[in-house]
């Protein structure tokens, strides 16, 4: 599992995708934390979280449907299913890697969070579960997209629900 994870992390940044995540993801994180919190004057971040999620529908989709797609495209799926991981660890692998490149992006509203503590009282509980909150909507949407790629790419349902079913295993143990 941990060489599909260093793989695929390695396959973001060498495609661009990576970078195009990130960017559109700061710049808009930057617009938002600006219009909603630097320009009213105020501390709560809630206004900035808010439209976040709604950015998350749009580039989260960026992540997750290159996963499988681009093995299909390139001819690699056979290498990748024959080699001595389990379909568990091969979908766990490129999950960790799609949700590590979120926490990159997501690390900057830490960041804005620390530069408005150091001007004014920051609600460190509102901040932590709308963080908490984001961080959930994304872990599921970044494994129904990485799913539901697997099922479209392969036309398989069985293979889809055998992904579910090593996932739920491999969760519970």
């Amino acid at each position: 599992m941990s060489a599909i994870f260093r793989r695929e992390l390695g396959a973001f940044f060498t495609s661009g995708i990576a970078y195009v995540f990130l960017a559109v993801f700061y710049l808009l994180a930057g617009l938002f934390f600006y219009m909603y919190t630097l320009s009213s004057s105020t501390t709560d971040m809630s206004g900035m979280f808010s439209m976040l999620f709604a950015v998350i529908i749009f580039l989260i989709p960026i992540l997750t449907m290159k996963s499988f797609s681009e093995e299909k495209k390139q001819k690699t799926e056979q290498g990748l299913l024959t080699a001595p991981v389990g379909l568990g660890g091969i979908v766990l692998g490129k999950y960790f890697a799609t949700i590590l490149m979120y926490i990159f992006g997501v690390s900057i509203v830490l960041i804005y969070a620390l530069i408005i503590s150091y001007f004014g009282s920051v609600d460190w509980g509102i901040l932590f579960s709308c963080h908490a909150l984001l961080q959930q909507c994304v872990y599921e949407s970044v494994s129904a997209g990485i799913i539901q790629t697997i099922s479209a790419g392969y036309h398989s349902d069985v293979l889809r629900w055998s992904c579910m079913a090593q996932i739920r295993n491999t969760g519970s143990a």
